[in-house]
Formats: structure tokens, C-alpha cells, sequence
């Protein structure tokens, strides 16, 4: 009864055990299930054995396909995300989140020419896709690229313009080039669409102690310890200030 009922449920992280012990929880669309329950991230524990028994249990489905390979780049086990991903392109070359997904895959691995032949790939099948644009601005912002990956993220801001991080991308990389009135525009907005990102608090933080504002520098990363009384990088930044 509990399980039937967190399958109903969206939670902000799911932890999964992926190993054989657990044979019967491998079956039909369960892993599947659990994975695309979760907000903002998925954890798999378990064996790489197991983990192949829940692809090859839905062999058709690049739904499930899909979903593996996101969670198996973020385990840094890229050659069986790419797996599960080439799987996919056999199955159904138009499934654009295979080409999508595979840019982060790529550029993780730091292997950036493959990033952005899947960027162009996915662009063939859909020429419009916010989430691709962002993919390959990170891509380009690794490789140093700042103006083009800015262009990316744009791109993706017109497509989307409350997607997540978007507007802290754009800000990174002003910072970076020096444009600190641009990366403050830019900051700020990110913070408008959602008040509690710490990460781009204190980011922002760090931007205004460059800036000599300390006071407003300090707000920030309150404004994190408000949310987080225990993050570590906030407490830290305080510290600094004191």
C-alpha cells in the first residue's frame, strides 16, 4: 500500500536499490516509475548487472531507456548512459532526448565535439528546444566559449523564459568577462524567479565582495542560511565577512 501510494506522489529526491536481491523490483515499469517521481534528483544504488536487467526488462521502450541513461550520466557511468542512449537512436532516431541528453553526457566526459554533434542532431529533429540551448551553453562555457554560450542560454530564455538557471548561466559567464553590471541584471533575475536558489545567492555573494559591497554581499548569503541554516559554502562566505 505505502509503495502504490509514493508512486502517486512528486518528491523533491528518490533514492532507488537497483541490485539482484531486489529481482522482483526490477520488473515492468516500477524503476521507471520511481525515477520520473522525482523533482530534482534520482540516486540508484545497486550493481551495473541489475541496473542492465531493468534496461533489457523494456527493451522497446526509450521512455524507460531515456530516464536510465539521465540517471546513469549523473552516476558518471557514461558508457552505459551513452549505451542506453545509442539504444534509443536504434530504436527511434527521432526521440530528440536522446540527442538532448547525450550533450550533457558528452559534455561531462569533456569529449565537446560529440556534445555538439548531438546539439546539431537534436536540432534536426527539433529545431526548437529549450533545454538543448541550455545543454550546449554548458558545453561551450567548459571549453571557455563565453559569448557563444551566453547566445545559448538566450536562446533558451526566449524558448523558456522561467527556465531554472538560465539567467545564473548568463551571469557566470559576464562575470567572467568582467561585465559585472550585466552579471548583477542577470543575477537578479534569476533570484525573481526563484527566491530560494541557493546556489545563485551565493554566487551572487561572492560577486558583490569582488565588487567591495559588503554589506549587500552579506545580505545574501544570510538570505542562504535563511533557507539552509547548515549550508556549509553560506557559513563559510560569513565567515569570510566577519
Amino acid at each position: 500500500f505505502l509503495l502504490a501510494v509514493f508512486l502517486t506522489l512528486l518528491v523533491p529526491a528518490v533514492i532507488v536499490p537497483v541490485h539482484t536481491q531486489h529481482w522482483i523490483m526490477l520488473q515492468r515499469n516500477l524503476i521507471y516509475t520511481a525515477i520520473t517521481r522525482a523533482r530534482r534528483l534520482v540516486c540508484l544504488v545497486g550493481t551495473r548487472r541489475a541496473l542492465r536487467r531493468a534496461v533489457e526488462l523494456e527493451p522497446e521502450d526509450v521512455e524507460i531507456l531515456n530516464s536510465l541513461g539521465v540517471n546513469l550520466t549523473r552516476q558518471a557511468m557514461y558508457a552505459e548512459s551513452l549505451e542506453a542512449f545509442g539504444r534509443i537512436e536504434k530504436l527511434d532516431p527521432t526521440y530528440e532526448p536522446s540527442y538532448c541528453n547525450r550533450i550533457i553526457t558528452y559534455t561531462e566526459m569533456a569529449q565537446h565535439d560529440k556534445a555538439e554533434l548531438m546539439f546539431y542532431l537534436a536540432r534536426q529533429v527539433k529545431d526548437e528546444c529549450a533545454l538543448c540551448y541550455y545543454n550546449m551553453g554548458n558545453s561551450l562555457q567548459a571549453r571557455n566559449e563565453y559569448d557563444r554560450a551566453i547566445d545559448c542560454w538566450k536562446q533558451t530564455l526566449r524558448l523558456d523564459a522561467n527556465h531554472r538557471h538560465a539567467n545564473a548561466r548568463i551571469a557566470e559567464a559576464l562575470w567572467t568577462k568582467g561585465d559585472l553590471a550585466g552579471a548583477r541584471k542577470y543575477y537578479e533575475a534569476e533570484l525573481e524567479s526563484d527566491v530560494e536558489d541557493i546556489e545563485t545567492l551565493l554566487d551572487y555573494g561572492e560577486m558583490l565582495m569582488d565588487l567591495g559591497q559588503a554589506d549587500e554581499a552579506r545580505q545574501k548569503f544570510v538570505a542562504a542560511l535563511e533557507i539552509d541554516p547548515n549550508d556549509p559554502a553560506a557559513l563559510f562566505c560569513l565567515g569570510e565577512l566577519a
